[in-house]
């Protein structure tokens, strides 16, 4: 089988098929379970921005983070495929990001002007702060704004899954689902 190494991208292709092996964690946190049994990941193929939709504006609502999160999260691994694990290690971090590689600056930048066309009122304050346009530094002082107030609303929630409303009919399934995820 033929195989060739491209040691700047961390990818190797194989019969035709490019294979993606994560480096150590950039930020200094822990490098994950699925990083540590050396999995590979077949890269995602660059697609064109302009045919993918782009989420919609976040306001800081606590209903709506998961899903925003999720979205941003995979349009910017279609953008580039170094973000889906980088930010999810930025995400896992527990200090403020101040230094990193320099081959993450400009994915940093890059992320940090995504962020500020895509969040609004409270979430756009918390990051607008933000010194050098460090885009890591947004996204997990986002998430750990979000992660603080769920647990501070946290009984609130129990008492919603203990107590569904799912109504009927064309809503029934969407709730459900929605139900669920929360569980």
């Amino acid at each position: 089988s033929t195989s060739e190494l491209d040691p700047e991208r961390g990818v190797r292709r194989r019969r035709g098929v490019e294979e993606y092996r994560p480096a150590p964690s950039p930020f200094g946190a822990p490098v994950s379970a699925a990083m540590q049994r050396g999995g590979r990941v077949p890269l995602a193929p660059q697609l064109d921005v302009r045919l993918l939709e782009r989420p919609k504006a976040y306001a800081g609502a606590a209903e709506g983070w998961q899903t925003w999160k999720l979205k941003t999260k995979s349009y910017m691994a279609r953008i580039e495929g170094g973000f889906e694990a980088a930010m999810r290690e930025a995400e896992a971090e527990t200090k403020n990001i101040v230094r990193m590689p320099s081959e993450y600056v400009p994915l940093s930048k890059f992320l940090f002007a995504s962020l500020i066309s895509l969040v609004e009122g409270v979430p756009l304050e918390l990051i607008s702060s933000i010194s050098e346009h460090n885009g890591f530094e947004a996204w997990r002082r986002l998430c750990a704004d979000q992660r603080r107030r769920l647990e501070r609303n946290q009984l609130q929630r129990v008492e919603g899954l203990l107590n569904p409303e799912f109504g009927s009919g064309v809503g029934f399934r969407p709730k459900w689902l929605a139900w669920e995820r929360q569980l």
